[in-house]
């Protein structure tokens, strides 16, 4: 279980305000993005007609926003995270699961300069399932 402090909790408050959707989680990425992950089928509402309740957000906070919809399945929830990338393939194997890209420019998105990407995308997922993702 996370602990939120009161800048986080008053930060979360805002967000489900203005969107009216609930937050399953929320932290701040290594760039000072702030990451709001919502219920399944919330992701539409929350950021709202053109984009119009983000850009509200971002113009209050002063922080660029995004956010996740979340899903059961962990390969769907790995295409939400890594949107609007797009892979060839997604497979599972136990505890692990492959990304297999064959555009070069899309795997060196994914993985980023000193792997950063990958490392955040791995993070985001053992949030909240037991998997390992690599890119082949």
């Amino acid at each position: 279980m996370e602990k939120y402090d009161l800048k986080s909790i008053q930060l979360m408050a805002l967000f489900e305000k203005i969107t009216r959707t609930h937050v399953k989680r929320f932290f701040t990425d290594k760039r000072g993005q702030l990451v709001f992950i919502v219920e399944e089928g919330q992701a539409g509402k929350a950021i709202g007609k053109s984009g119009m309740h983000i850009r509200k957000l971002q113009h209050l906070i002063k922080k660029r926003i995004r956010v996740i919809e979340f899903n059961h399945d962990p390969k769907e929830f790995i295409k939400n995270v890594i949107a609007p990338l797009e892979v060839e393939s997604i497979t599972q194997q136990e505890n692990k699961i492959t990304l297999s890209s064959q555009d070069t420019k899309t795997k060196g998105m994914l993985i980023g300069r000193d792997r950063q990407n990958l490392k955040e995308l791995n993070m985001i997922v053992q949030k909240f399932f037991k998997i390992e993702v690599l890119i082949a």
